[in-house]
């Protein structure tokens, strides 16, 4: 019923449209009508091709994440620390072969992380026990250690390296000093040796400054056991001809000697009474390395750090009863460069 209403309605409405009828169409148009647009399925891809695509696209972004990953978990160089571990060995090198103006620090436990700000007149480098600064001599003049750049990089420059050190000048004609384990410092001066309170009057070369008083002394092949406040010169100890003294160290009791003899090289303890007792002979060099005969140290345990000439370059060896091993090796890649070193412990 509806529907029929509807359909009569309609033709109500086309009553009278023969009288209107409707307009003529628009001419043609001159212009063409925009293409359809293309529909049809693409071409399918060869399998293998679509593989490698997503291959590659897999490769990019794992080296994407990778490279991402590289930057985000990379760390900087550990700090350098400036309170120094007496009794451990340090290393002042070069952060440029064949050049001291750009001198630089590593503890050889740690050899990435550089410290640097040291003259190019740097002397006697050593580490006060008490304090745990660096003090070293420059010129005329007792100076503490207070780092510049750290850590430093390979093209770490510093204008005035010795401009933020603390300096003294502790007597006239001061050339060398020495600190013992108690932390009294002996000076080497123009009018002989001396601490701070009182003139010294050891004979011969003061090797090192022990407890209570007591020096270590070289006097040609004589090696003796010195109080600095006597005249006396007590425990003489004879030197085998042929023997060389290579490094020392202080010790509660007395001292720590590394000794050559006919090439081969051996610790001594010596007591403050002049009692003197062999405790190991070293192991023999690493095949290649030659001893430059003047850089050495000695750690707490009695190990002896070498500096020489190894296949690979300039190293520093490490020896003890049972071994040889190479604490350090000089590469082109590395940091810092061994060229007019030295060797840094405690007293």
């Amino acid at each position: 019923m509806t529907r029929f209403v509807g359909l009569l309605f309609v033709a109500a409405l086309c009553l009278g449209c023969e009288d209107d009828p409707l307009p003529p169409p628009p001419p043609p148009s001159d212009t063409n009508p925009p293409p359809r647009p293309d529909t049809s399925p693409p071409d399918a891809m060869d399998p293998d091709a679509a593989d490698a695509m997503e291959d590659a696209t897999d490769a990019d972004a794992t080296d994407a994440t990778d490279a991402m990953d590289a930057t985000d978990t990379a760390e900087p160089p550990p700090p350098f620390e400036e309170v120094f571990n007496p009794n451990e060995i340090y290393l002042i090198g070069n952060l440029v072969t064949d050049s001291t103006d750009r001198r630089a620090m590593i503890d050889l436990g740690s050899p990435l992380s550089v410290g640097a700000g040291f003259p190019a007149e740097l002397a006697d480098p050593n580490i006060d026990p008490i304090t745990r600064q660096l003090r070293y001599r420059a010129g005329g003049e007792l100076r503490t250690f207070a780092c510049d750049v750290c850590p430093a990089a390979r093209d770490t420059f510093v204008d005035n390296p010795a401009g933020n050190d603390l300096t003294t000048i502790p007597c006239d004609g001061f050339s060398a000093f020495w600190i013992n384990p108690e932390g009294t410092y002996l000076y080497q001066c123009a009018s002989g040796y001396r601490t701070t309170t009182e003139v010294s009057t050891v004979s011969g070369q003061v090797q090192t400054f022990g407890s209570s008083a007591n020096v270590l002394v070289l006097d040609d092949e004589t090696l003796s056991v010195q109080r600095i406040d006597s005249v006396a010169i007590v425990n003489i100890l004879q030197y085998v001809p042929g023997c060389e003294l290579i490094a020392s160290r202080a010790q509660p009791t007395g001292f720590l000697a590394a000794v050559e003899c006919s090439g081969v090289r051996a610790l001594w303890d010596i007591t403050f009474a002049g009692l003197a007792e062999e405790r190991f002979v070293y192991s023999s060099l690493p095949d290649g390395f030659t001893f430059d005969g003047e850089n050495a140290a000695l750690d707490e345990r009695g190990n002896l750090f070498l500096v020489g000439g190894g296949p690979a370059g300039d190293e520093v060896v490490e020896l003890d009863g049972a071994s040889a091993e190479i604490a350090y090796t000089e590469t082109d890649d590395s940091l810092l460069q061994i060229h007019e070193s030295f060797l840094v412990t405690g007293p």
